[in-house]
């Protein structure tokens, strides 16, 4: 019975066999032994790895190549127990003298020079929605992993364009009723003509045409000819250099006929009177800016019966600035910092820097021309500092500079002039200026005795960049810029009579002019940039970072360095 009750062979109803014999347990000592061995044995590795292998058993991956000195220094980028800091970036990557090159900062004023943009109100609106500079520029991924491209979801985050073939909007430029704020009389019709004229070599617009027949009918290709010759490209072919006077358009305009003749003379004793100084007064004066009188002759001007003339006349002729900065003073007060440019009009926060860039050498050119007075050296010098603490503060993007030292004080006039006198110096500046002799009014506007800005380039496609060189392959001049129509036909009648042209070409005549925004429309550059052609994403025309050019200054932060 009880032999019975001891057997051990089956279990529970299924029957289930078990074992014949009982199983003797592992010492407990050894498995401690074993478990601190294997301790001992990972943590021997892991310092090993540590100093010798590059912390290959606990990093996430291989860094990109622009990293690839920290692959063994985690500290520069990672605080123990948290993730990837934007400070620690920071470090590395904003070792200039222009602090936030990389932050949103300086994304916020992109291409605007806006500080209003980064102000603490406007900055409110982001709040929580700025994101940290690993989510865009993930690392690990290997040597060859392109960190810098960046997918269309991250814009989209707070630009809801959706894409570029889809929702995005139209360029500013091109929407209705938007012109280029130009003050330049210029048609480029019939320059095209002239250049075209020059470069062959060939008086007779019919000889011109004939001669490009016989020689090919690539009409394009020749007009093309005509473009570059005023629109140079710069030395890596993306964008183009500035029209420049002296190489563009001396050869034909102000030559030697043009002169200054029958201007009444300005007298000290009747400084109410409305009259142009001549180059000797200016010198007998002095004063700052007045360098250029000194190392001029004198007998420039003459002067007959009380009339002033002056031949030859120079492109921006500093005697005509001049006396148009002395008319200016007598119809208007407290022109303060306009007086140290040469030029008025619009004033657009993209181009205030420049302005002051302008006013600060003007103003150091007027300081130079005092050295040599010993009585004033101690002035000088706070004015030298002056002007170098305002060269600083143009370097730092972020700072608020106001357009309002450079506005014309139209709402200042001079009371004590009657409106008489006004007219008459009004009367002297357009003929100081005149279109049949100086010839300053037959490209220029001149308007309250000022010369009206022209701007070096046309204010499109502010906020992206665009690469001449990568489209001049596959597209020509004409094939985008077609608001002109520069044809045989209007080019031939339009350099022999011009009244014609304006009534059988009238849709042309009224495009001809430098206002006209010669740019492609978004059509024409989806024509290329689709999903199936050439790319689309948002970063192949804007940058997060506008300011990474600065990457490469070495100038040191610190006070009292630049």
């Amino acid at each position: 019975m009880n032999k019975k009750n001891d057997a051990k062979s089956v279990f529970t109803p299924l029957g289930l066999p078990v074992s014949r014999r009982y199983i003797s347990q592992v010492s407990r000592k050894g498995m401690v032994f074993f478990g601190c061995m294997l301790g001992v044995a990972f943590l021997a590795y892991f310092f090993f790895d540590v100093a010798y292998h590059k912390n290959s058993f606990i990093s996430s991956g291989v860094l990109s190549s622009g990293h690839a000195n920290l692959q063994k220094k985690c500290e520069s980028c990672h605080n123990p127990g948290h993730s990837v800091e934007d400070a620690l970036c920071s470090g590395c990557h904003e070792k200039t003298s222009i602090h936030d090159i990389y932050g949103f900062n300086a994304h916020y004023i992109y291409r605007s020079h806006d500080a209003g943009r980064v102000s603490p109100e406007a900055l409110s609106k982001h709040t929580g929605m700025e994101m940290p500079c690993s989510s865009c520029h993930p690392e690990h991924s290997g040597k060859d992993a392109k960190i810098s491209l960046v997918s269309d979801k991250k814009c989209l985050n707070c630009h809801e364009f959706g894409s570029f073939n889809q929702n995005h909007p139209e360029f500013s430029f091109a929407r209705p009723g938007v012109r280029d704020d130009a003050t330049l009389l210029m048609t480029h019709i019939r320059h095209t003509a002239f250049v075209l004229k020059e470069i062959k070599g060939i008086s007779s617009i019919d000889a011109l045409f004939q001669s490009v027949k016989i020689e090919t009918m690539d009409f394009t290709h020749f007009f093309e000819e005509a473009c570059l010759y005023c629109h140079t490209p710069d030395s890596d072919g993306k964008n183009f250099q500035n029209i420049n006077f002296e190489k563009h358009c001396a050869r034909c305009h102000l030559q030697a006929d043009a002169i200054v003749q029958g201007l009444p003379l300005f007298s000290p004793l009747a400084p109410e009177q409305a009259g142009v100084e001549t180059i000797r007064q200016f010198q007998l004066r002095g004063g700052p800016g007045l360098s250029w009188a000194f190392s001029a002759n004198p007998n420039l001007t003459t002067q007959e019966d009380g009339e002033v003339s002056k031949n030859p006349i120079y492109h921006k002729d500093p005697w005509i600035m001049e006396n148009l900065i002395q008319i200016r003073k007598k119809l208007f007060t407290g022109t303060g910092l306009f007086d140290l440019l040469d030029t008025s009009g619009k004033t657009t926060q993209q181009h205030v820097d420049t302005l002051y860039s302008q006013a600060i050498r003007k103003l150091q050119n007027q300081a130079n021309e005092l050295q040599n007075r010993t009585e004033l050296k101690g002035e000088l010098g706070k004015v030298n500092l002056f002007i170098d603490k305002a060269r600083q503060q143009l370097q730092q993007p972020l700072s608020a500079r106001s357009r309002a030292p450079f506005r014309f004080p139209f709402n200042r006039p001079n009371r004590a002039l009657s409106e008489s006198q006004r007219a008459t110096f009004l009367q002297l500046a357009v003929d100081l200026t005149a279109e049949n002799g100086p010839q300053c009014r037959k490209c220029h506007i001149v308007a309250n005795a000022s010369v009206l800005r022209v701007s070096a380039a046309q204010e499109v496609l502010t906020k992206s960049e665009f690469n001449h060189r990568a489209h001049i392959l596959e597209k020509r001049c004409l094939d985008c810029h077609t608001e002109i129509p520069i044809a045989e036909q209007t080019m031939k009648i339009a350099t022999e009579n011009y009244d014609a042209f304006k009534r059988k070409f009238s849709r042309a005549y009224k495009a001809d002019r430098a206002e006209t925004q010669n740019i492609p429309k978004l059509f024409t550059c989806r024509e290329c940039h689709t999903d199936e052609k050439v790319s689309n994403s948002c970063t192949t025309c804007h940058k997060f970072h506008p300011n990474k050019e600065h990457r490469s200054s070495l100038q040191i932060r610190s006070s009292g360095w630049h």
